[in-house]
């Protein structure tokens, strides 16, 4: 019986690591979609998914829902156009201004603190432009950032140097 090492040989590491991933597997939540400040934002994904989410169904909805892309429904891409002559009813209190800035804008902070629009917009930026446009109404109300992005270069080497370290770490346990 001494020489029976099922846990400590390749087999117990082989059931551990089975029941790991099946422990993993099917212990999910339940995202909700509709109402996205109620998910589990523990990655990075989840917190891309949930401002997706605050985006796909909280902009469609309140004072703008029929109005389309005509009275500036905020997107993913970050670009928001509202005419001058369409202006006072966007700014008009209650109205989609104040929607988007304390609905839209709110659950998308609330889910990814450190969010960017596709054209680089931050939650900040977005937020206020709108508070400007709404102040003066003397032109049209448009948000197109484009900050530059950062070379690729970074990303490549954050990958490879965790690819790196999970390997030491992985030679380091299993002593291979």
């Amino acid at each position: 019986m001494e020489n029976f090492n099922f846990f400590g040989g390749r087999v117990g590491t082989f059931c551990i690591l089975l029941g790991m991933f099946l422990l993993f597997h099917f212990a999910k939540a339940k995202e909700n979609e509709t109402e996205p400040t109620r998910n589990v934002n523990l990655g990075p994904i989840q917190k891309w998914r949930s401002a997706y989410f605050c985006l796909k169904y909280k902009a469609r909805e309140g004072p703008c829902a029929g109005k389309g892309a005509s009275l500036g429904i905020l997107t993913p891409k970050g670009n928001l156009h509202v005419n001058q002559t369409d202006l006072d009813d966007y700014c008009s209190p209650g109205r989609c201004a104040d929607y988007i800035r304390f609905t839209v804008l709110k659950c998308i902070f609330l889910v990814h603190k450190k969010f960017e629009f596709q054209n680089n917009a931050t939650i900040q930026h977005v937020n206020e432009t709108i508070a400007t446009g709404c102040t003066n109404k003397n032109r049209d109300l448009i948000i197109k950032w484009g900050a530059p992005k950062s070379s690729g270069i970074k990303v490549n080497q954050k990958k490879y140097v965790s690819l790196v370290s999970s390997m030491l770490v992985f030679v380091a346990i299993f002593k291979m």
